[in-house]
């Protein structure tokens, strides 16, 4: 470890990290269209992404937001003619 003029603090350093809370997502349908629950780090920039199969490596953004609160329900737009709709948030 070193400071800002680049000087050696200590011969021995032990660093951690720990990940962020990971974001809960619930789904369900509010006046015919899907509703997602975002339960996550207030403060934290996410992107709501959808796909027909959960397994793609294509997603395709719905929407980034900063959340504000938590939880937070946000009533998403209707989906195209697929057969089914998967969705996630993840951090960009």
């Amino acid at each position: 470890m070193s400071n800002a003029l680049g000087v050696v603090d200590s011969e021995t350093a032990l660093v951690r990290v720990f990940p962020a809370k990971a974001a809960r997502l619930g789904l369900r349908m509010i006046a015919g269209l899907p509703a997602v629950t975002i339960d996550g780090v207030v403060g934290t920039n996410y992107r709501i992404e959808t796909s027909p199969d959960p397994s793609s490596i294509q997603w395709t953004t719905v929407l980034d937001l900063t959340l504000a609160r938590t939880p937070l329900t946000l009533v998403l737009p209707p989906p195209d003619n697929a057969p089914s709709r998967y969705y996630r948030a993840v951090v960009p």
